[in-house]
């Protein structure tokens, strides 16, 4: 691992949705939209769109 970051390099699988379609996303879940919806917006899995929100504490 040593030498894969002195190469500049971080190892692993890159994100599927940048930082600022992260705040996209963010911005469409605290307006109301359905999770469902937002995934199809990023063509990406629901899974993927939970791990990018915050998640509104009743």
């Amino acid at each position: 691992m040593a030498a894969t970051r002195a190469r500049g390099e971080t190892g692993g699988r890159p994100p599927r949705l940048t930082h600022e379609q992260a705040e996209q996303a963010q911005q469409l879940y605290d307006s109301g939209t359905p999770i469902p919806k937002i995934a199809q917006t990023f063509k990406t899995g629901r899974s993927t769109i939970y791990g990018n929100i915050t998640p509104k504490r009743p």
